[in-house]
């Protein structure tokens, strides 16, 4: 009888460990510069309710950097906002001509707001706390999944 509990402890672990990687990596299909762009913007905006963002066309200054346009619509009215990647890659290669983002950088070196160029200092600022609420909402994602997928896997033991 011991070692069946002990079986079925390590198979329920086993399975919720699996089941939490699959479902673990579903996230957003978005590029992570476009989502990023969105949230550190947000950290930038006076009101951060209500935002309903609209991704632009994005600009490739090859090799320079990558722009990311996106408008954020809210009750403070229309906000531009542009982020600019470095490029990062020593040569190019396959993923790059795939999908050319892979090629900057993951966080901007500058930001614009209708225009207006972001003060370095405010701008760390808000790197800081877009990656905090990026890892705030991770941890959560991966919180409810463990949680679903224990409450899935509780219901087929009973």
């Amino acid at each position: 009888m011991k070692i069946t509990v002990q079986f079925a402890s390590i198979s329920t672990a086993s399975l919720l460990i699996a089941a939490l990687a699959i479902t673990g990596c579903s996230g957003s299909q978005e590029e992570v510069r476009v989502t990023f762009c969105k949230d550190l913007s947000s950290s930038l905006l006076y009101s951060q309710e209500g935002v309903i963002w609209k991704v632009g066309e994005h600009k490739f200054k090859r090799p320079e950097y990558a722009v990311v346009n996106i408008q954020a619509e809210s009750v403070d009215g229309l906000t531009k906002s542009a982020c600019y990647y470095k490029y990062d890659a020593v040569e190019d290669n396959a993923m790059g001509l795939s999908n050319p983002f892979s090629s900057y950088a993951t966080l901007p070196y500058e930001v614009t707001l209708n225009g207006e160029t972001v003060r370095p200092s405010v701008l760390k600022n808000a790197i800081n706390t877009a990656v905090t609420l990026q890892s705030d909402g991770f941890v959560r994602d991966v919180k409810k999944h463990a949680e679903e997928t224990a409450r899935q896997l509780q219901n087929s033991l009973n």
